[in-house]
């Protein structure tokens, strides 16, 4: 689940979506944009499938809602991963080609609960340098990121679309456990 769930999107402007989106306000339809069969993390299910709870109005809430669901798989993941032990803390870094939509970002900061931050040079590529650098002319990725990451917005989270988010959430994770993916002792990985 990512971008990949708005390609059929792709004939629309999605910088017009992305207006209309951000006027729209929070989808009253759940989407969980899973584009092939089968989920590998934050759970693991061969058969899941992903599902619209609700019928979207139109095109803009159809894509709010597959934007909201992307949020939402990546807020059940951190969950997940504090629940392991891996608690992440503090602002989220966001790059690579998603990070381009402001709303999708100011959804994404909303869902989780937390900032976001841009940096300066959000692209794969910049990625590939600061992996290039790990080992060669830095130590460690830490290093390497702290040396050649220049941050640059920071997007904070909406607290007017806060309450209609988490509720939407909610549904999205009472439907996951309600078709036995998530819950009941089950293990992300087997």
């Amino acid at each position: 689940t990512g971008g990949e769930a708005l390609r059929r999107f792709a004939p629309l402007s999605l910088a017009d979506l992305d207006r209309a989106a951000a006027a729209h306000g929070p989808a009253r339809c759940v989407n969980y944009p899973l584009v092939r069969p089968g989920e590998r993390f934050p759970f693991l299910e061969q058969d899941a499938a992903g599902f619209v709870l609700g019928e979207p109005a139109d095109e803009t809430e159809a894509y709010r809602a597959a934007l909201e669901g992307v949020a939402f798989v990546e807020r059940l993941a951190y969950e997940r991963l504090a629940a392991l032990g891996a608690a992440a803390e503090g602002a989220v870094a966001a790059a690579g080609g998603g990070s381009r939509s402001h709303v999708w970002n100011r959804i994404r900061a909303t869902a989780l609960g937390r900032a976001l931050v841009m940096p300066a040079t959000p692209t794969s590529a910049f990625g590939a340098a600061l992996l290039a650098a790990t080992g060669t002319i830095h130590e460690d990725l830490g290093k390497a990121a702290a040396a050649m990451v220049v941050l640059g917005e920071e997007i904070e989270p909406n607290p007017t679309e806060a309450p209609a988010l988490a509720e939407s959430y909610g549904r999205f994770v009472d439907e996951l456990r309600a078709r036995g993916w998530i819950g009941n002792g089950r293990p992300v990985q087997e």
